[in-house]
C-alpha cells in the first residue's frame, strides 16, 4: 500500500490506513479556525470508495486523538490494531502518534493562554495565566511546524 493524498472541498486529505472493511481513512489537514484556535485531528471516510476524490460526501467523520490517543493500550497498539493495512512503517506509526499527541498537548495550552483558565469558570488567575505573545508562539510556529511534519511522513517525503 502507498502514501496517497488528494484534495476535496479546498482541503488535503491523507492516508492513513484501510480496516478490515476495505475502509480507507484519512486524516483531513488542519485549520485556522473562528480566528483564535487549530482545527486538527479529522478523520475521515468517503462515500466512493474507489476514488474518494469524485465523492459526494464524508460518510464517517471521528477524532485522531479519539480513535488512537484515548485507548486502553498505547497510541501505537491503538493504530496497528485499527488498521488492516497502512502505508506507514512502525517507525513513522511511533513518530506519528507522538506528533499528534503534541499538537493536541500544544493545542490544549494555547486555549488555556487565550481563555485564562480550563473554560469551567472565571478563573482567579486569568491575569496571569493569559499571554498572548506565548499564545501566538504556540499558534504561529509550535502546531504549523508539528502539523507539517505530521504531513511529511503521511506524503512520503
Amino acid at each position: 500500500m502507498g502514501k496517497k493524498s488528494f484534495e476535496w472541498h479546498g482541503k488535503e486529505y491523507y492516508l492513513l490506513g484501510v480496516d478490515k472493511d476495505n475502509e480507507a481513512y484519512y486524516l483531513e489537514e488542519a485549520r485556522w479556525n473562528c480566528g483564535w484556535y487549530w482545527g486538527f485531528g479529522y478523520v475521515e471516510t468517503f462515500t466512493n470508495r474507489k476514488n474518494p476524490r469524485m465523492s459526494k460526501d464524508i460518510s464517517s467523520h471521528r477524532h485522531f486523538d479519539g480513535m488512537f490517543l484515548k485507548g486502553k493500550s498505547c497510541a501505537y497498539d491503538e493504530f496497528k490494531d485499527f488498521f488492516a493495512e497502512t502505508p506507514l512503517t512502525d517507525r513513522e506509526i511511533w513518530t506519528l502518534v507522538e506528533l499528534m499527541m503534541s499538537a493536541y498537548n500544544a493545542r490544549a495550552y494555547s486555549d488555556m493562554l487565550h481563555i485564562g483558565g480550563a473554560h469551567h469558570t472565571e478563573n482567579p488567575c486569568r491575569g496571569i495565566i493569559r499571554n498572548k505573545q506565548e499564545y501566538d508562539r504556540i499558534n504561529q510556529e509550535v502546531i504549523p511546524a508539528i502539523m507539517k511534519k505530521v504531513y511529511e511522513i503521511l506524503k512520503g517525503e
